[in-house]
């Protein structure tokens, strides 16, 4: 193993529901994938999939595997406007995880119960940030891969309850579950580390490294943090993390100057993200032109108007 795989990252997309979270577009990530020898790369931006299109055929285009991802926001219940919002990342495995996926952000929008699909709830979701349900999450087929996330996760930040209650879900779907570590040196990382650690020997469910990228390097994190002063935005539990794009290399040593995980647990979970890149299938979008069905029998319908008229 000499590289890996990119899993959770943010370009400004995700300042559609953060004000402001990145200063870098998916192309810079991109060409920097590209030269440092990446196969693959997920974009998972908060509560959104903006401008999957362009990233998927760019990514392509340089000759990368696309992995449609997102952050979602998980609430507990829409009955009460609670602002509880814990982060889950999740990967589409495939292409029928793609409309899955796709379904979930679409239903995670809903402000107003009058506007939506017959197949949908019809319950409005949005509430500060587009917010998928607790049960909508648990109820994802296999064609979700679900990374546990950040310090703003299940499992750092929700009541107790539902942390017992994730993780055996996870450990029931430990095929498609991941416990996601992460490099940066603070002591609430490093501790959260620790207990992942601790459940996934307890439970038997994988760890991955997650880098939660933000910015290119650290001139990118400068106009970031540049920026957030300048709007009067603070996020104060991302103080001293190291959100900057990692080589493989500088993902090592990262993990190695924290010094809270044992080499081989470290590096396992960075080889697992390429675990999950083989993982996941490639799939091509179909241009050919679609049209509405309005009725059984479209062409005698057709002629009918054409005869009568539409009066």
């Amino acid at each position: 193993m000499n590289n890996y795989t990119i899993l959770h990252s943010h370009t400004m997309m995700s300042n559609a529901f953060t004000i402001l979270d990145s200063v870098n577009s998916y192309e810079h990530y991109i060409d920097k994938a590209v030269k440092l020898g990446m196969e693959s790369i997920a974009f998972t931006e908060h509560g959104n999939i903006m401008d999957w299109f362009h990233k998927k055929t760019y990514i392509e285009k340089c000759g990368l595997k696309y992995i449609h991802g997102v952050e979602a926001y998980i609430t507990e219940s829409l009955d009460a406007k609670v602002k509880d919002n814990y982060h889950v990342v999740l990967l589409a495995k495939n292409k029928d995880g793609f409309y899955e996926l796709n379904k979930l952000i679409s239903e995670s929008t809903i402000r107003d119960n009058r506007f939506t699909y017959d197949d949908m709830s019809g319950e409005e979701h949005y509430y500060y940030q587009p917010r998928i349900t607790y049960k909508d999450l648990k109820s994802t087929s296999d064609n979700i891969i679900i990374l546990s996330a950040c310090l703003g996760g299940v499992l750092h930040s929700a009541p107790e309850d539902l942390q017992i209650d994730f993780v055996e879900f996870m450990a029931k779907n430990k095929h498609r579950c991941f416990l996601e570590i992460q490099h940066h040196d603070v002591l609430d990382q490093k501790n959260h580390n620790n207990k992942l650690v601790k459940i996934s020997k307890q439970y038997n469910i994988r760890l991955v490294a997650g880098t939660d990228t933000h910015a290119l390097n650290e001139e990118y994190m400068k106009g970031r943090k540049i920026l957030q002063i300048s709007k009067n935005i603070h996020f104060k539990n991302e103080d001293d993390w190291d959100l900057s794009f990692k080589s493989f290399d500088e993902l090592v040593s990262a993990y190695k100057k924290q010094n809270s995980l044992d080499e081989a647990i470290y590096m396992e979970a960075i080889e697992n993200t390429n675990i999950i890149r083989d993982s996941i299938d490639e799939f091509e979008i179909d241009f050919e032109f679609k049209y509405p069905k309005l009725n059984d029998n479209p062409k005698k319908e057709s002629i009918a108007q054409s005869y009568y008229g539409r009066g």
